[in-house]
């Protein structure tokens, strides 16, 4: 099995699921997310992208480094759910900024 925690598109991901898949290998993205901190104390955020036979061979893998991992769909979810999250937390800082007549001073950058 091997699981990629980078950020790398809906297409490419769906792209090395393919070419895994050929090969009798299972693939599962997890973009990943906490940072420094989370990596740290064990309490990253995975969103698993795979085929739903390995998700909980994935989150076994996982779970000694995180405290949230979802089996969020197949080949290229767990990106899609990724550019999600980083959309909602952008509207939702930027709504707070708005309000509060500040501007927010995080983004959202694949950890």
């Amino acid at each position: 099995m091997v699981i990629d925690c980078s950020t790398i598109g809906i297409d490419y991901a769906k792209k090395i699921h393919a070419a895994a898949h050929a090969t009798n290998i299972a693939f599962v993205e997890s973009p990943v997310s906490g940072g420094t901190e989370g990596a740290r104390d064990g309490t990253l955020t995975f969103m698993l992208g795979c085929d739903s036979k390995h998700s909980g061979k994935a989150k076994e893998m996982l779970q000694p480094l995180g405290d949230y991992i979802a089996y969020v769909g197949g080949p290229g979810a767990g990106q899609d759910d990724w550019n999600a999250l980083c959309a909602a937390l952008i509207a939702a800082s930027t709504s707070s900024a708005v309000a509060k007549g500040t501007w927010p001073t995080t983004s959202c950058v694949a950890g």
